[in-house]
């Protein structure tokens, strides 16, 4: 187990500089909560090697066995996912106001209880031998239920959530790992602590199905949750970039100045977002060196039909008089998806030559 958290640590530690690295390049409310996680997750496992334990004074030894160093990243995770999920700035500051105040009134109250504890065992794995230690039995039963309470919310969070975004899916993935991760903190935390105090023993049985397997299939979820977000909005631009890149081309071409050059470094998100406007500005240079009317001609009722219109237009080829109105996105569509349709039947003209 000490190798395990030794390669963890070091595994990690370049995760958690690149994390402080970019809130101080970026600060942001989410970029802050996420860099608070890692870290003070890292800590959280740095304290649960041994020798590091042991130089710890009493009353931190007790706050590590009572799980407090369990507070801090349920805090931050619980931030994090609100600040995503919450459009309004100002209620969101409200908001973190609150959990920063709730995280530190626990941590208080389990460091004061932790201070009148005695360390029973030379161990940060002697959660056995508190049965005696009611101060520890008192503290761990906050923490735990701090947590609990925590991933009951991220829970409700996530079905509301829930939906075929990239966002939406990471919830997806959040909520299965807060509905597996709730039973060790009940069981683990709650439930086996008032047993041994109680001396009622708790069955082998029951760690295996509340605590082991749960607390096995969590990890991984919560891992997904946090990587696939990012993973498939990456994936989702670089497959749009690369539908919009053959009309980016066409139009810049006939317009060399259509946009700046693009910065090293510039996020496949944000170059859709960038190619997508030059396009339609494209769309608008044309229009005027072609002196099109305003407004004529209703476009066809089949966006299909309406975006191959439009490209056959702009490759000068068979079409119908257009207007201007005819370049604006149809009513079912934003601009974006206006854009990405016009890209795909420019592709298909272009194809089709070939």
């Amino acid at each position: 187990m000490q190798i395990l958290h030794f390669v963890v640590l070091v595994a990690t530690f370049p995760l958690v500089i690149y994390r402080i690295w970019r809130l101080w390049l970026h600060p942001s409310i989410p970029g802050a909560a996420i860099t608070a996680f890692v870290t003070s997750l890292w800590f959280w496992v740095l304290s649960d090697i041994e020798y590091i334990w042991a130089a710890l004074p009493d009353t931190l030894q007790a706050f590590q066995l009572a799980a407090g160093t369990i507070i801090v990243p349920a805090a931050s995770l619980h931030a994090f996912v609100l600040s995503l999920t919450t459009a309004r700035e100002s209620f969101l500051r409200k908001v973190i106001r609150v959990i920063t105040g709730s995280a530190l009134l626990t941590l208080t109250v389990v460091l004061l209880i932790s201070a009148t504890a005695t360390i029973p065992d030379g161990s940060p794995y002697a959660i056995g031998t508190i049965s005696n230690q009611t101060p520890l039995i008192a503290a761990t039963i906050i923490t735990h239920a701090y947590a609990a309470a925590i991933f009951a919310h991220l829970i409700l969070l996530g079905l509301r959530a829930a939906d075929q975004s990239p966002a939406g899916k990471g919830m997806r993935f959040l909520t299965a790992a807060s509905v597996f991760q709730l039973f060790p903190v009940i069981h683990g935390g709650i439930w086996t602590p008032l047993a041994l105090h109680l001396a009622k023993p708790v069955p082998p049985s029951h760690y295996l199905l509340f605590q082991i397997a749960p607390g096995l299939a969590a990890p991984p979820l919560f891992l997904a949750a946090i990587i696939w977000p990012p993973w498939e909005t990456r994936r989702k631009a670089r497959r749009e970039l690369q539908l919009l890149a053959p009309l980016h081309r066409a139009l810049e071409a006939q317009f060399p100045d259509l946009g700046p050059p693009t910065p090293r470094g510039t996020r496949a998100s944000d170059l859709v977002y960038e190619w997508t406007a030059q396009i339609q500005d494209g769309l608008s240079l044309t229009a005027q060196h072609r002196n099109i009317p305003l407004d004529t001609t209703q476009p066809p009722a089949d966006d299909t039909e309406h975006a191959c219109a439009v490209i056959n237009w702009l490759r000068e080829e068979s079409a119908p008089a257009i207007s201007e109105a005819w370049l604006n996105p149809p009513p079912t569509m934003t601009g974006a998806q206006w854009v990405l349709a016009l890209a795909k039947a420019h592709l298909h003209a272009t194809t089709a030559m070939h």
